[in-house]
């Protein structure tokens, strides 16, 4: 008999627990253009419940809290904290951010020194915990008289987050380093 009651009683908490549960869903977009955004971040606010929407822009997040705020981000994104989500189908428009990178000085330089170059200024000191998966996208010019390296991406950057094991992916269409302070007086890295 105890042992019935028991299995009543752990049903009956099992049960109340999932009819109180709420799920949070909706689509994170690009306010610039429209699209959808794939691989943001999306969790409630000092927790470590969170998901990441997929490649249509589109997450779901179950969650028995109903009072933190929930916050949306993703690499090359301003965040978005939303505070009144009960009960809605959220459509979350980032704004793209934008990054200044320092100058550099450089001498001509071959592809890898490019890359080197632009990884640490565009990801930045942390970049040895990153890796971009598609290097090959990345097109870059080199203009001696003005130096400059310009960088521009066919595609979205993939960048693997090697301490959070995530993947994240950040557009550019390009972007220009002056380049003036990382080289040393010999003209070399």
């Amino acid at each position: 008999m105890l042992h019935r009651i028991f299995y009543t009683l752990i049903a009956f908490l099992i049960i109340s627990t999932g009819v109180n549960a709420q799920a949070i869903k909706g689509k994170v977009f690009d306010s610039t253009n429209g699209k959808p955004i794939p691989n943001a971040s999306i969790y409630l606010n000092g927790s470590s419940k969170g998901t990441t929407s997929n490649e249509q822009g589109e997450f779901s997040l179950s969650t028995l809290e109903t009072n933190i705020p929930l916050i949306v981000s993703c690499v090359g994104y301003q965040s978005e904290t939303i505070i009144n989500y009960t009960g809605k189908v959220l459509n979350v428009m980032l704004k793209p951010r934008t990054q200044e990178l320092k100058e550099v000085v450089i001498g001509g330089m071959s592809r890898e020194e490019q890359l080197k170059i632009f990884i640490t200024q565009f990801i930045g000191s942390t970049s040895k915990d990153y890796i971009i998966t598609n290097t090959d996208d990345i097109d870059f010019k080199y203009r001696k008289k003005t130096k400059t390296l310009e960088a521009a991406a066919s595609q979205p950057l993939i960048i693997y987050n090697k301490i959070r094991l995530r993947v994240q992916r950040k557009r550019i269409s390009s972007c220009t380093m002056k380049i003036d302070s990382l080289m040393g007086e010999r003209g070399s890295l």
